[in-house]
């Protein structure tokens, strides 16, 4: 966190201390809940805390939303009281704090969809969550995309686990206003547009690339460390993951489609990137073994593990298009 930040954070948690008159606990969590809190200006706003030491909390004030920090005075001030009034017995409070978690829109330096730590003990929603949140918390893949079908995945859940898991109004408000943008942008289709330039679209394409590779770097890292740590049947999903993100940042860079996690089907490689001439034969040949071994069992098929060896050699198939990537994009962008 930056010398700057500090100091404005330091700045509202003074504010805070001279200009809220009261903070009520509208939940039933004495740390982790909902709170109304009142300044000096006569307005009253709500404050999420899902963390005392991390940005992990939110305000309906503008001042969360516009300040690019993550916290606001409000945030700050239900910290500041928390601590004094609990003191010692914190920690005990910290280790009862609710199973469940919320997904939750959180305003920093972007606009994000996280969701909180640390998740519950639940299978179910484990192998849901990681599915569509990186390590950080952040949710993976364009929002407009990604959010129906997480929503979807929410709802099938069993109503134990689905008790557990929280859709904050923000998420769905601002699922909502993606959509709506989306609709005006289809509907002005039809309206006469100046036309792209090759430069302008090179460089969209480009930049969809890059921020893909970013998820695929990231998922990359997380197979790697799996695998280093002894866990090579653990290491698929993320490694998946890694291939699905660098595939689709390849298709970004020569078609109008955007990265995500979800592999293409082969067909679509085939024809889009292997007979174009993006992608050479032997290794899309490579990419589909490690699409065949690190896919999920059939249901109540007795899959043999993987060998710690043969997933070093997906690995570094997946490294090896990783590099692909990158390289064809610093040349497109030249």
């Amino acid at each position: 966190m930056s010398t700057d930040i500090q100091e404005q954070i330091k700045r509202r948690r003074e504010r805070a201390r001279e200009e809220i008159l009261e903070i009520v606990n509208k939940g039933s969590h004495p740390l982790f809940s909902q709170f109304e809190v009142k300044s000096v200006s006569g307005r009253a706003y709500r404050v999420e805390i899902r963390s005392l030491d991390e940005l992990q909390n939110s305000c309906t004030c503008p001042d969360y939303k516009t300040n690019l920090m993550g916290t606001c005075k409000h945030i700050e001030g239900v910290l500041i009281t928390l601590r004094e009034e609990y003191g010692d017995k914190l920690e005990k409070l910290l280790k009862q704090r609710p199973r469940g978690t919320q997904i939750y829109l959180h305003y920093g330096a972007e606009i994000t969809v996280r969701v909180a730590f640390p998740l519950p003990d639940s299978a179910f929603l484990k192998v849901l969550l990681t599915r569509y949140f990186d390590p950080s918390g952040a949710l993976v893949g364009a929002p407009l995309q990604t959010l129906p079908t997480l929503f979807a995945g929410i709802e099938s859940l069993p109503a134990r686990e689905k008790s557990l898991v929280s859709v904050t109004e923000a998420v769905r408000e601002y699922l909502a206003l993606l959509q709506d943008r989306e609709d005006v942008a289809y509907h002005a289709v039809s309206l006469p547009s100046a036309p792209v330039s090759d430069s302008a679209l090179i460089e969209s394409r480009c930049k969809r690339a890059r921020e893909g590779l970013v998820f695929a770097e990231k998922r990359f890292a997380l197979a790697e460390l799996l695998l280093k740590g002894g866990f090579p049947e653990e290491m698929t999903r993320p490694l998946r993951e890694a291939l699905g993100w660098g595939l689709t940042s390849l298709l970004a860079l020569y078609t109008n489609r955007d990265p995500a996690a979800d592999l293409p089907s082969p067909r679509l490689v085939q024809a889009e990137l292997v007979e174009q001439g993006h992608l050479p034969l032997v290794l899309s040949q490579r990419f589909a073994q490690t699409r065949d071994l690190t896919a999920p069992p059939d249901h109540g098929e007795d899959s043999p593990l993987l060998s710690t060896q043969i997933g070093q050699t997906l690995l570094d198939s997946v490294n090896e298009l990783v590099s692909l990537v990158q390289e064809q994009t610093v040349k497109a962008g030249i």
